[in-house]
């Protein structure tokens, strides 16, 4: 692996970066800045998540990092290199909080029980082996931050499975502890066990915080009464969210998580890449989704030109830097969108630094609503606008 990430030392330097602390400066200037702003409400340098301190209100998921179940065909050499040029370009820009999961399988175990054994290229392999050959602290001004997920198979019963798995998960890590873990989706039952084992692993050391992740309000609300009980707070809620599927906006669960003094950790930020301007009505995505996307994309570009003016009074910044401002500008909202290359966590840094408005982020949310109505009365049904075009993102 050193070896590997050696050979292609070079490729950050391709992305355009130029990592300096004068430029980690200059952002926190600028978010300063946007403090004194009377055109942005929240300030965007700077987070809490349960008791960790975040640069910035970001990270990147690493599902598809060695992921060849999901995300890649093969991986090799190349794909490595790219994903350890998005490590570095990502902590070069202060974004130092990496997200996966023992259910990130590696290549050998396609046919596995649960698919969840990993093998020598899983997420979690990959991640661990990155923060300990790619992380320098001269161009680096944070340590790198790890949370991984506790996969709630059926037949994981009681609380000690859940500090076992994350036993295993540190092995496959190389570490000691990790800075958040979290229950990857709700079990089908032994819930609130599983929300004690999040507690023993608290009180064990082998986790900083903890979370759930998929979870509706009443579901989030036990787990953190469990863990509230032994005074443990419950940190986070991991979910889908974008400007596009907005339902957290909409069902009270923003509402619930900012009550309970909580983060959303926000999936999907930018719907599958539609809200990266990659796709139009005429530019439709390959396969199964393009005719299922082509009304919808057709009926958006009055929102992506709202994004896209949205992002001309800001500097030029790209509609994806938008999609990712928009939930940075919630203001308990941290964004982890998937980087597979250090030209796309270079794209991902650009959204740091400033707000939308409030002016804009209403408008912005008065599109997405038009957008729904004009879909769902172009004959689709909101339950198919809901799973199949809202709701299709990683």
């Amino acid at each position: 692996m050193a070896a590997l990430a050696s050979k292609f030392a070079n490729t950050v330097r391709i992305s355009g970066c130029k990592p300096t602390n004068a430029r980690r400066q200059a952002r926190r200037a600028c978010s300063r800045e946007v403090r004194a702003s009377t055109s942005s409400d929240i300030v965007t340098s700077g987070f809490k998540l349960g008791t960790l301190e975040l640069p910035e209100p970001m990270g990147i998921g690493c599902w598809s990092w060695g992921n060849t179940t999901f995300w890649n065909d093969s991986w090799g050499e190349k794909d490595e290199a790219a994903a350890r040029a998005a490590f570095r370009v990502a902590m070069q820009n202060d974004i130092v909080f990496f997200d996966t999961a023992e259910a990130y399988n590696g290549p050998e175990n396609k046919g596995s029980m649960g698919g969840i054994q990993q093998g020598e290229a899983s997420s979690e392999v990959v991640l661990g082996d990155m923060v300990k050959t790619e992380y320098d602290p001269d161009t680096m001004g944070s340590v790198p931050l790890i949370c991984t997920k506790f996969a709630p198979l059926p037949w994981k019963i009681g609380r000690q499975t859940v500090v076992d798995s994350l036993k295993d998960s540190l092995a496959r890590l190389g570490v000691d502890q990790v800075d958040a873990y979290m229950v990857h989706w709700p079990g089908v039952w032994q819930n609130e066990e599983y929300y004690e084992g999040l507690g023993d692993c608290v009180e064990l050391g082998l986790a900083k915080i903890v979370g759930v992740s998929n979870h509706n309000v009443g579901q989030m609300r036990k787990a953190h009464e469990v863990l509230a009980k032994r005074g443990i707070p419950l940190a986070f809620n991991q979910l889908q969210y974008s400007l596009f599927y907005n339902n957290a906006e909409r069902n009270g669960m923003l509402d619930a998580i900012r009550e309970l003094d909580m983060v959303l950790m926000a999936y999907s930020p930018l719907q599958s890449g539609i809200l990266t301007g990659k796709y139009s009505a005429t530019i439709l995505p390959s396969g199964p989704r393009g005719g299922l996307y082509a009304p919808v994309l057709e009926a958006a570009e009055p929102l992506f030109a709202t994004m896209r003016a949205c992002g001309a009074a800001h500097g030029d910044k790209t509609m994806t830097q938008v999609a990712l401002n928009y939930l940075i500008s919630q203001g308990n909202v941290l964004p982890i969108p998937g980087a597979k290359s250090g030209v796309q966590a270079e794209e991902f840094a650009g959204a740091l630094g400033w707000n939308l408005t409030s002016a804009e982020l209403e408008t912005i949310r008065d599109e997405v609503a038009t957008l729904r109505k004009k879909v769902t009365d172009a004959s689709l049904p909101a339950k198919i606008v809901d799973t199949l075009m809202f709701s299709a993102g990683v």
